[in-house]
């Protein structure tokens, strides 16, 4: 870990139980339809959800925070643009 890192409080763990329980909910909210709401729909002996959705539905949960990181980044990358255009209009006045 860089000194620059370690000094930052941005970079420290912070817990996000709502976003635990959105993922959570979400996790929930598939396996119910998979098990109540899927067999009453679908004709007997075909599967509620094909490979490619159970595939799309792990990479969209997994994509969450991939997501979280570049937004973080993003931010950080705007604040210091933001602090470098303040230095630059102070430097110009």
């Amino acid at each position: 870990m860089s000194i620059l890192a370690a000094a930052d409080p941005i970079w420290r763990w912070q817990p996000h139980p709502e976003v635990w329980l959105l993922v959570g909910g979400a996790i929930a909210l598939r396996v119910y339809a998979g098990r109540v709401v899927g067999p009453k729909v679908v004709p007997a002996g075909t599967a509620p959800f094909r490979t490619r959705q159970t595939v799309a539905f792990a990479v969209g949960l997994g994509a969450v925070p991939v997501v979280a990181l570049l937004l973080l980044l993003l931010d950080r990358s705007r604040r210091q643009f933001g602090v470098g255009l303040l230095i630059g209009i102070s430097i110009f006045r």
